[in-house]
């Protein structure tokens, strides 16, 4: 498949000199409170995450990936580069007056510019007006309160986040409070838009320790279309070939299953990419990961609480724990350590699985008689032509691909003639070959079966000065090898 004329820019070694396997390093782009927009940052821990971005999606996914990393079984955790993009969208404050509120205080007005996601409540304590009555404070929602406080004289109260409560007292004063009365304040935090979301996906152009990305938003198809239009501007003019995680949108609540499935298979099925994997499914997440919580069995009989989330986090952590050429499906490696069950899985999802697989959509499994959530299969959102169907494929043709690019840019510019001494497009033709076989197919932990790489196939190096590479990768199992073109050219 072909990879288009490329110009050749600095590659920085960045992660890639470090410890860590740096085919299994990716980007994660998503909504957080701290932490500067669009600005990259290494992760390597939960309490790092939680210490650049204090709080949002981003960290709770960062927090997932790590859990995900069986350590006790020789897997090597690796870092994330994560950014969030900006929040240009402003923060909002829902205010509820409880149903059964008998004081006669109005509905209190909000101000100030929202910073935080919270779920703030009063409870009033002690009846009367402003200045005389009392209340107690929750910042979680009402599972825990603080010390009760007397009402402001002013009615002013600052409830966290940046948003201040004013009260105003009934006609009559003493009965604008009464014991038990309830204020409820959702606080939503400024969000980000999807302008904002490409805008940060634009800056990883350059950025070349990130070999995939996770988006962290739910993908229309207006949005995948755009996203795969940057992946495919990365690998023509950057020449950073990247894949791309993106997350299906969640049932509203208004949709039925079949409704909500049958609606993903038509938004998606006119969409078509090479480097994008479309997650639709989602998990229950258990805080701490699966064993901290006692295991399956535990969790089942317990109702351990949790949470459902999308699998996308789940698959990048496989991604990053395996090798290029393992499958993230793999059953005996991949089971999740932080799912303990598939969404809906009894509702309707089992009816439309093999569907949405076909569309080559990634999707859930669990297995009859053995405990665990699982990757079915981990699809590429390709063409049904495709020769990459799945990302292992994606990702030992991107390997290949950066070994020969990085093989021949030392080579640029010498002599093409093979009688003179820098041995021409025959000794480059070997080195590629050479470095190919040597990262990709040792013994032991062979990525790919076979490999041949043809340097200017159509002898046109001499008049264009562009040198065209033909690769091609043999992978067992399959009845035919993946080939495609690419070419090097050094910009003016």
């Amino acid at each position: 498949m072909a990879t288009g004329d490329v110009s050749t820019y600095h590659e920085s070694g960045g992660i890639s000199a470090s410890a860590y396997p740096a085919d299994r390093v990716h980007a994660k782009i998503g909504e957080a409170e701290g932490g500067i927009s669009n600005q990259i940052y290494l992760i390597s821990n939960a309490a790092q995450a939680r210490d650049v971005f204090t709080k949002g999606k981003l960290v709770d996914a960062l927090t997932q990936h790590f859990e995900e990393f069986d350590t006790d079984n020789g897997e090597q955790i690796v870092p994330v580069l994560a950014m969030r993009p900006d929040n240009d969208i402003a923060g909002s404050v829902a205010v509820t007056v409880a149903a059964t509120n008998t004081g006669s205080a109005p509905a209190p007005t909000t101000s100030g510019t929202v910073s935080a996601t919270k779920t703030v409540m009063i409870v009033v304590t002690k009846e009367g007006a402003c200045a005389t009555a009392e209340y107690k404070r929750s910042l979680d929602g009402g599972a825990t309160f603080e010390a009760p406080m007397v009402f402001p004289g002013s009615g002013a109260m600052n409830l966290t986040g940046g948003v201040t409560a004013t009260f105003t007292n009934a006609a009559t004063p003493a009965d604008t409070f009464d014991v038990g009365d309830t204020f409820t304040f959702s606080l939503s935090a400024p969000s980000a838009s999807t302008a904002s979301f490409l805008d940060a996906l634009e800056l990883l152009k350059q950025e070349y320790r990130a070999y995939y990305a996770h988006i962290l938003t739910e993908a229309s198809l207006a949005f995948a279309v755009s996203v795969a239009a940057v992946v495919d501007e990365f690998a023509s003019d950057y020449h950073n070939p990247m894949r791309i995680i993106l997350e299906a949108r969640k049932k509203t609540e208004l949709e039925t299953v079949a409704e909500y499935y049958a609606s993903l298979m038509s938004e998606y099925e006119p969409f078509f990419s090479n480097r994008v994997s479309i997650v639709a499914w989602e998990g229950y997440y258990i805080p701490g990961g699966v064993e901290s919580a006692g295991g399956y069995g535990a969790i089942e009989t317990l109702g351990v609480a949790g949470e459902f989330r999308n699998a996308a986090t789940f698959l990048a952590a496989r991604l990053a724990a395996s090798s290029v050429n393992e499958s993230a499906a793999w059953v005996k490696k991949n089971r999740s350590r932080t799912f303990s069950k598939i969404r809906y899985w009894n509702e309707g999802y089992q009816d439309y699985y093999d569907a949405m697989d076909s569309m080559r959509l990634v999707v859930g499994k669990v297995y009859d008689n053995y405990p665990g959530v699982f990757v079915a299969s981990d699809k590429i959102k390709s063409h049904p032509d495709s020769d990459f169907i799945e990302i292992p494929e994606g990702r030992r043709a991107d390997k290949m691909h950066r070994i020969v690019r990085a093989t021949v840019l030392p080579y640029l510019h010498a002599d093409a003639e093979t009688e003179s001494s820098s041995g021409g497009i025959a000794a480059v033709a070997a080195a590629v070959n050479a470095a190919v076989a040597a990262a990709m197919m040792r013994g032991g932990s062979k990525e790919i079966s076979s490999a041949r790489v043809v340097l200017d196939p159509d002898k046109t190096y001499v008049q264009d000065k562009v040198l065209r590479a033909k690769m091609r990768m043999g992978i067992k199992g399959r009845t035919a090898d993946i080939e495609w073109t690419t070419s090097f050219v050094q910009e003016e």
